[in-house]
């Protein structure tokens, strides 16, 4: 997209180009008084910024034409787009538009422990990578974010080609990017209530696979596998699934319930999700063992 900002050099419509250009989009600008240190700024990030207010600044013509704060009525860029009736919008809209109601969300699901030498790791990684099991697991977790954030969303980009491995200190995991723009504005809780439960822990489809897992599993969850996050007065937040956790005991804080889990298919071996399992307890027993 190209963008084009009315009064580029002042502070706050400088790092707004400076982020957009980040952002991937085409970004030009005009200001009366091209000086630093923002021109420098511009400069180094290869804007083109443009001494002077003229209409033919408009051309060739931009997407989207912001409007700084202190620009009037009677800008000639201005004018040339109302006459030209191009799409502008002021620098608030515009953080708005492309920084508040972006919303990201990372699935994980499909684990293999680490390896106890380089060598050992690397074949796990790509083993993790190429198991029809383990995709498999991860295109449900995957496929139930996208279900639900579709209908939420005007834009929604999930077009990698395959999930990505991510590295942590004692497991790889499968995961995906989903991104996406929201059709109207929701709090980043109302998203996480909409997402939970996702298939990484309620299965899929989710209303049978629910009631199917708390007929066979035979506990109460409590706390684990719900959402945990955090949220700001505007709705900006950040949720994630509480898993590999560990509640301490009200009546004797010396003692901690822990629990983990695993996705199940129909290509798990129960002593391969054993083991996952065991892996995945290692974080907090690790912290429980130092605390002591």
């Amino acid at each position: 997209m190209h963008y084009h900002l009315i009064g580029i050099c002042g502070t706050a419509m400088a790092s707004l180009a400076g982020m957009l250009q980040a952002r991937g989009h085409r970004v030009t600008g005009s200001d009366q008084n091209v000086y630093p240190p923002m021109s420098t700024m511009l400069e180094a990030l290869g804007i083109t910024v443009m001494q002077g207010y003229k209409a033919e600044h408009l051309t060739p013509q931009p997407d989207c034409v912001i409007v700084g704060n202190a620009i009037p009525r009677g800008n000639p860029e201005v004018e040339e787009t109302l006459t030209r009736k191009l799409l502008y919008r002021s620098q608030a809209e515009t953080v708005k538009e492309e920084f508040i109601r972006g919303r990201r969300s990372l699935v994980l699901a499909g684990t293999m422990p680490r390896g106890a030498t380089p060598e050992e790791d690397s074949r796990l990684a790509a083993a993790l990578l190429s198991s029809a099991k383990e995709v498999e697991e991860h295109d449900y977790a995957a496929a139930s974010v996208r279900r639900v954030l579709a209908p939420l969303c005007e834009t929604l980009d999930a077009s990698s080609p395959g999930p990505e491995l991510l590295t942590l200190p004692n497991v790889y995991h499968l995961g995906t990017r989903v991104v996406g723009r929201l059709a109207a504005e929701r709090s980043a809780l109302a998203l996480a209530a909409a997402l939970h439960p996702t298939a990484a822990v309620g299965g899929d489809p989710t209303d049978v696979a629910v009631e199917l897992i708390r007929e066979l599993e035979g506990m109460d969850r409590a706390r684990y596998a719900g959402p945990v996050g955090w949220m700001d007065a505007s709705g900006n937040g950040e949720w994630g699934i509480a898993l590999r956790c560990a509640q301490l005991d009200p009546a004797d804080g010396r003692r901690a319930r822990l629990v983990a889990g695993c996705g199940i298919v129909a290509g798990s071996v129960p002593a391969a999700e054993v083991a996952e399992t065991l892996a995945k307890f290692r974080p907090m027993r690790t912290a429980l063992d130092q605390a002591l």
